[in-house]
């Protein structure tokens, strides 16, 4: 998705701290951490959630053809 060289990301790097300041260059980069952190979790949650709806199956199609044959035409039980 991104092509980075390690010269861009070294340029990347001159620039944030020309314009943030080695002080708060930390700061903003242990923020950043934890924003990404927080986002990824967020997309293993919504991964997971879908993974699950799509394994659940919800139509009374599906669960017939899911039953024994005996018993899903036995509709005197």
């Amino acid at each position: 998705m991104f092509d980075f060289a390690w010269s861009h990301i070294l340029l990347l790097l001159l620039v944030a701290v020309i314009f943030l300041g080695p002080k708060e260059l930390p700061v903003v980069l242990q923020y950043l951490g934890k924003l990404f952190a927080k986002l990824r979790q967020h997309r293993e949650e919504l991964q997971e959630y879908v993974e699950a709806a799509i394994a659940t199956p919800t139509s009374p199609q599906h669960n017939e053809q899911s039953l024994p044959t005996s018993a899903a035409h036995d509709t005197n039980k």
